[in-house]
């Protein structure tokens, strides 16, 4: 008997364990070829049925269908929220951490589903809160009083006035914007990627199963 070997055979990945390699090749008359089936796509009630049930669970994995559906809710409450708060940028920026609080358990077990530790959507969340903190309830506050003053188009002697004046506080809303920018990328690119057929620390595919 063999080590367990993943084969790659015409484009279809193949489980192949304890079958033994004879020259590099796959002895085919060897018992135990399992090959990895994807089970059926999520429905939207599927979906949302699954995900309210492990509203805690960030141990686990969570498949593409799952974590779409789910978000794809969601963003639309929360945009909702938007013009339900009255344009209140303070109510509106706790409403919206709130509701966003609702995918991250899922958000984290997308990244398991792929292998990777959740601590970019940790860190993505954090860099939004902290956004959102710096522009409803912090200093970032003073610029968009000062640019609602000036109650017209504005100039480029206003916007080099408003850099003198609060260069500091400008360019940390630029850094938390860029920052907040990348790691949400990062998870969105990483969220995309497909379930890995095999197990892993955290736990069976939610996807895949296999023949015996």
């Amino acid at each position: 008997m063999g080590k367990f070997h993943v084969y790659n055979l015409v484009g279809e990945n193949v489980f192949c364990i304890f079958a033994p390699k004879i020259n590099n090749r796959i002895d085919m008359n060897e018992p135990y070829l399992g090959i990895p089936t994807s089970k059926p796509q999520l429905s939207v009630a599927e979906a949302v049925k699954l995900a309210l049930g492990r509203l805690t669970d960030f141990r686990g994995r969570s498949r593409r269908s799952e974590f779409w559906w789910w978000m794809a809710i969601v963003i639309l409450v929360n945009y909702t929220s938007g013009f339900l708060t009255g344009g209140n940028l303070q109510v509106s920026a706790v409403v919206s951490a709130i509701i966003m609080l609702f995918g991250l358990a899922v958000t984290v077990r997308r990244l398991h589903d792929i292998g990777q530790s959740g601590v970019w959507v940790y860190i993505s969340y954090a860099l939004g809160l902290a956004f959102q903190a710096y522009v409803a309830f912090g200093p970032f506050r003073e610029v968009m009083s000062e640019v609602a003053a000036l109650g017209r188009k504005i100039q480029p002697q206003d916007l080099e006035d408003l850099m003198a004046e609060y260069s500091t506080i400008i360019y940390t809303y630029m850094g938390l914007t860029f920052a907040w920018a990348v790691s949400s990328i990062v998870v969105v690119v990483m969220a995309f990627i497909d379930s890995k057929p095999e197990p892993n620390k955290y736990g069976e595919s939610p996807k895949y199963g296999a023949i015996q």
